[in-house]
């Protein structure tokens, strides 16, 4: 069952991935940039986005891209944990989102998921007990030859740079062209197109950096041989 579930799993994420690079079509997924990050901060020196850390009776969302049916809303037990669909108790009191997200993300893709994108928000905080307030998600997708294709996150409040990207989808495959990447881009209703020399970035200090921004599309295609 578990090896079916993988299989489906991964027949879904390479279609979606074909549909973008034969349709030539820039796709926004205008329900995931509506969603919140985790954790804004409501008062000075509190601790915000992916280094709050998680208490007992904190009111939490986990959303599984791409998987509603996973998506749970749940409070954290007096133990630190949580119950989610499929793996069961995870322990994620005591940990930061950014800990707690990389934990429930190792346990998807050990048994059930190919490659799980881990989204956690902090809905209501025991801390405070208040509702968090929360803001728009800034994400760009990157397709193609990277070993961990998809949607991204651009940190709250940070810039990031093409090679900063490659990284974040965790780099190159083998048989990456990393002298021709395509950048996609929607400004004010038309699309523009950058062909960008990577390799040349992350070896030429000299280089002059390329930022990417919220909605972007990066198309890392395969070397001609």
């Amino acid at each position: 069952m578990k090896r079916e579930f993988q299989v489906w799993a991964a027949i879904r994420n390479w279609l979606w991935v074909a549909a973008f690079v034969f349709s030539g079509l820039v796709v926004t997924v205008r329900s995931a940039d509506a969603q919140a990050v985790p954790l804004s901060a409501t008062a000075a020196g509190q601790p915000s986005n992916t280094s709050y850390v998680i208490s007992a009776n904190d009111l939490i969302r986990f959303e599984i891209y791409k998987e509603p049916d996973l998506t749970t809303e749940t409070r954290v037990d007096q133990d630190g944990t949580v119950s989610l669909p499929l793996v069961k108790m995870v322990r994620v009191g005591g940990r930061s989102i950014s800990e707690a997200r990389e934990a429930v993300r190792e346990l998807y893709e050990k048994d059930f998921l190919v490659a799980a994108h881990v989204n956690i928000v902090v809905v209501q905080s025991s801390q405070t007990n208040k509702v968090v307030m929360l803001k728009a998600k800034q994400r760009f997708t990157i397709l193609g030859q990277v070993k961990k294709p998809g949607n991204h996150e651009i940190p709250e409040g940070e810039k990031m740079t093409i090679v900063q990207a490659i990284a974040n989808a965790e780099g190159f495959t083998g048989i990456a062209n990393t002298k021709s990447v395509t950048v996609l881009r929607n400004v004010n209703g038309k699309i523009e197109k950058f062909d960008l020399d990577v390799k040349a970035m992350m070896t030429d200090s000299k280089a002059k950096p390329f930022e990417i921004k919220p909605g972007d599309t990066i198309d890392v295609r395969q070397t001609v041989f």
